[in-house]
């Protein structure tokens, strides 16, 4: 049995697509995704700037009002906050908090993954969506019992 070939043009040319520069209408695609990364650091932006002003000038005017003479910056905001009672516990929290939480949520998921790719057992379906479940569970929604273990436990040397 043969095939028929389909009807071929000859003496016509294959164009090519010329490359436009800045890909060729995708201009608007790349310059989207930078607006909204500028317009959503401008916050980011005035607080750091505030950070640096006196708290008068907070209170008064706006942080795009420190931009233009006369300047008025100052590190009396973090000197104030760095010498504050507590600080080095507060420190010492973090990483206290921020390691377990990290390690643990990897460890668990790591060994879920492994079991719910290569082992088959019963309640696996149930099992999957209580484990995915429970690790979109936002960290800050655990630090109200935290705090009440560290008030309770003594640690990094808090006392009440």
């Amino acid at each position: 049995m043969t095939q028929a070939q389909a009807p071929v043009l000859v003496g016509t040319e294959l164009r090519t697509r010329r490359r436009r520069p800045w890909g060729g209408g995708r201009l608007p695609v790349h310059l989207a995704p930078i607006a909204l990364m500028i317009i959503w650091a401008i916050p980011a932006l005035g607080l750091l700037v505030s950070s640096f002003r006196p708290a008068s000038a907070v209170a008064n005017t706006g942080w795009w009002t420190a931009l233009f003479p006369p300047y008025e910056f100052t590190f009396s905001n973090y000197e104030h906050v760095l010498t504050q009672q507590g600080l080095g516990s507060a420190f010492l929290n973090s990483p206290i908090i921020t390691v377990p939480a990290t390690i643990i949520v990897v460890v668990v998921a790591a060994f879920a993954a492994y079991a719910f790719s290569w082992m088959d057992f019963p309640g696996r379906q149930v099992l999957f969506v209580l484990v995915v479940g429970l690790l979109v569970v936002p960290l800050q929604v655990t630090l109200v019992p935290v705090l009440r273990l560290f008030r309770d436990f003594e640690v990094a040397g808090q006392t009440h």
